[in-house]
């Protein structure tokens, strides 16, 4: 069986196959920029990495719920399992568009690694099911 792990914030503690930033230590990807500004230890340097996964996941979850009203929403409704489909669903289509329709301008803006996504304001989004403004005949789906 493989394992799985969960990338989480500082809120959750890194336990069994969950990993968390290193509190105490630089974490987000500003406090990262220029050439001082280098992980220095071993630490810094899973924060970096850690921050740069969550950047890259926030920004793909940016890019569904533009498209897919059902992210917008919000799924508190739904059982964990059926959650669990719906966004595996929802990676099937991101493939199936990516590999489709090439120049997907949805995708193509949220895809700049120097893009920074402000997670204060994406979980206050979150929390409150605030919709991302639709750009796509996609976002009936």
């Amino acid at each position: 069986m493989v394992d799985k792990y969960y990338v989480v914030d500082a809120g959750l503690r890194n336990t069994r196959n969950f990993l968390a930033p290193f509190i105490g230590m630089r974490y987000h990807l500003q406090d990262y920029r220029g050439s001082e500004r280098e992980p220095k230890n071993g630490k810094e340097l899973f924060n970096y990495k850690h921050t740069s996964l969550r950047n890259v996941i926030e920004r793909t979850f940016g890019a569904w719920k533009s498209r897919l009203r059902i992210l917008r929403q919000g799924m508190n409704n739904y059982e964990c399992d059926m959650q669990v489909k719906i966004v595996i669903a929802c990676a099937v289509l991101h493939i199936f568009l990516r590999e489709h329709q090439s120049s997907d301008g949805i995708f193509n803006e949220n895809e700049n690694d120097d893009m920074v996504v402000d997670e204060t304001d994406e979980l206050l989004a979150q929390g409150n099911n605030i919709a991302s403004s639709s750009r796509s005949s996609y976002s009936k789906m």
